[in-house]
C-alpha cells in the first residue's frame, strides 16, 4: 500500500535524465576553486598579520635598545623578538633590517628614528596554483615596515 502511494506522488519518482549530475559536474569545480581561493586568502592574511605583529614586537625592543651600526650585539634581540611574534605557517624565517637615523628635536631633546623592516615569502598552496594556472606566482613576498621615535637614545 505504501509503495502505491509513493508511485502516485510525482516528486518521489526517480528521474533518469541525469540533469542533476551534469549540473553538479559543471558547478563543483567552480565551488572548489572558490573555496581554495578563500582558504589561501585566509592563509595570506594570517601570515601578513603575524608579520605585522612580529615587526611591532621587534620595534618595541628596538625602542628600548636602538640598533646603532656601531653596536653589533643590539640587533640579535630585535631579530629574536620579530621571530617570536611570527607564526610562519610553513614559510621560512623573515629577513629583518633595522635602521636608525637622527630624528627631529623635541623640546630641545635629540631623538632617534628607529625603522624596522621585515619581509617573508608566502607560498601559495600547490593545488590552488594548479587550478589558477602557471601565470600566477608560486610565492609572494610580504613586507612590513614600522618606525618610531626614541626620545633619549642609548649611546652606541
Amino acid at each position: 500500500m505504501t509503495l502505491r502511494l509513493i508511485e502516485r506522488l510525482p516528486a518521489c519518482r526517480v528521474r533518469g535524465s541525469g540533469q542533476a549530475m551534469v549540473e553538479f559536474a559543471l558547478v563543483f569545480p567552480l565551488f572548489l576553486a572558490a573555496m581554495l581561493m578563500i582558504f589561501n586568502g585566509g592563509r595570506f592574511m594570517a601570515s601578513y598579520l603575524t608579520l605585522t605583529n612580529g615587526v611591532q614586537t621587534g620595534l618595541r625592543v628596538a625602542m628600548i635598545r636602538p640598533c646603532f651600526p656601531s653596536d653589533s650585539g643590539a640587533f640579535a634581540p630585535i631579530e629574536a623578538a620579530v621571530n617570536l611574534g611570527i607564526v610562519r605557517f610553513g614559510n621560512p624565517a623573515p629577513t629583518v633590517t633595522c635602521v636608525t637615523s637622527a630624528g627631529p628635536l623635541r623640546g630641545g631633546v635629540p631623538t632617534t628614528v628607529v625603522t624596522l623592516t621585515a619581509s617573508m615569502p608566502h607560498t601559495i598552496d600547490p593545488v590552488a596554483h594548479a587550478l589558477l594556472g602557471t601565470s600566477f606566482a608560486t610565492s609572494i613576498t610580504i613586507t612590513h615596515t614600522a618606525s618610531n621615535l626614541v626620545e633619549s637614545p642609548a649611546s652606541g
